[in-house]
C-alpha cells in the first residue's frame, strides 16, 4: 500500500504541484500588502473577506496544487510511449499504476481544484478553468509543437501567481510572474533537450528537435540573461524591500553561471534543470524577503 501511495505521489510530482501552489501564496502575499494602501479594492468575487485571510490562502495554494497534479498525471498518460525511453523508472512505465486508474483520477482532482476555485471566488474558478483547458491542450497537442509547449507551460506557471488578481490588471503580481514565466520558459527548453531521444523517436516536433541542441540551449541561455537583466532592473528601482536585493544578487549570479553554461557548455541537463528550480525558489524567498 506505501509503494502504491508513493508511485501516485511520483507521478503527481508533488513538489513541483506544491511549487505552484507556493506561487499562488506568493500571488496572495503582494496583493494582501498592497491593502494596506487600498483598503477597499482588493476583495475576491463573492467573499467579505480581505485577501490576507488565511482560508483564502489555504484555498488558493490547494486548488492551484490540485490542478497542477491532475495535468501532470494527464501528461504521462499522454507520454506513455515517450517515457518507455526517456523515463523507464516512471510509475505508468513500470505497472506500478494502471493506465485506466491514471485516465479516472486526473480528472476528479482537477474537478476538486475547479470547486475549490470557485469557492474561492467567481474570477478565479474562470481562471482555473481557462488553465485547465490550456493544460489539456499542452498535453494533447502543444507539448509536441516548437515553442508553444514550452510557453503554454511558461505562462501556466506565471498565471498560478496571478490568481489573487484573476481577470483583474495584474498590478500587484506582475513582476513575480514575469520573473516565474522566464525561468519556466529556459527550464522547459532544457527539459526539452533532455528528453530529444524519446521526442525524436515518437515524431515530437519539439524546439531541439527541429533546431538542434545548439539552438535550443543558446535560446534558453538568453531567456536567463533576460531575467538577470529583469532582477537588476527591479533591484535598482527598489521595487522591493532591500531584503530582496540581498538575494537578488544570488539568483542574478546563479542565473548568469547556468547562461554561461548554456551558450558555451551545454552538458548535465538534469543538474541544470534542479539549479533552475533552486533560482525560481530563490526567487519566491526574495519576493516574500521584499514584501514584508
Amino acid at each position: 500500500m506505501m509503494q502504491k501511495w508513493k508511485a501516485w505521489l511520483v507521478l503527481s510530482r508533488l513538489t513541483n504541484s506544491l511549487m505552484a501552489g507556493v506561487g499562488t501564496l506568493l500571488g496572495f502575499l503582494c496583493v494582501s500588502q498592497a491593502e494596506y494602501s487600498f483598503p477597499s479594492s482588493f476583495y475576491l468575487i463573492n467573499s467579505h473577506r480581505p485577501l490576507w485571510h488565511w482560508q483564502d490562502w489555504l484555498l488558493g495554494f490547494f486548488s492551484i496544487s490540485l490542478l497542477a497534479a491532475s495535468g501532470n498525471i494527464h501528461n504521462d498518460c499522454e507520454d506513455l510511449a515517450i517515457d518507455r525511453i526517456n523515463r523507464p523508472s516512471a510509475p505508468l512505465v513500470k505497472g506500478q499504476i494502471s493506465l485506466r486508474s491514471a485516465k479516472l483520477v486526473h480528472p476528479l482532482l482537477g474537478v476538486v481544484a475547479l470547486g475549490l476555485a470557485f469557492y474561492l471566488g467567481l474570477f478565479q474558478g474562470i481562471l482555473l478553468c481557462l488553465m485547465w483547458a490550456l493544460l489539456w491542450l499542452y498535453n494533447r497537442k502543444f507539448k509536441r509543437m516548437p515553442l508553444v509547449g514550452n510557453l503554454a507551460v511558461a505562462l501556466l506557471c506565471a498565471l498560478a501567481i496571478y490568481v489573487p488578481e484573476a481577470l483583474r490588471i495584474p498590478n500587484y503580481t506582475l513582476f513575480a510572474g514575469i520573473f516565474a514565466f522566464l525561468c519556466t520558459f529556459a527550464r522547459e527548453i532544457v527539459k526539452d533537450i533532455e528528453d530529444i531521444e524519446g521526442d525524436s523517436q515518437q515524431g515530437a516536433k519539439t524546439l531541439p528537435v527541429e533546431f538542434g541542441l545548439r539552438s535550443a540551449s543558446r535560446l534558453a541561455s538568453l531567456v536567463l540573461q533576460i531575467t538577470v537583466v529583469l532582477l537588476i532592473w527591479a533591484m535598482l528601482q527598489r521595487i522591493y524591500h532591500w531584503g530582496f536585493s540581498l538575494i537578488g544578487v544570488v539568483i542574478a549570479m546563479l542565473l548568469l553561471k547556468l547562461a554561461f553554461q548554456l551558450w558555451h557548455k551545454p552538458q548535465a541537463w538534469r543538474s541544470i534543470q534542479s539549479q533552475l528550480k533552486i533560482a525560481m525558489g530563490l526567487g519566491i524567498l526574495a519576493i516574500a524577503v521584499g514584501m514584508i
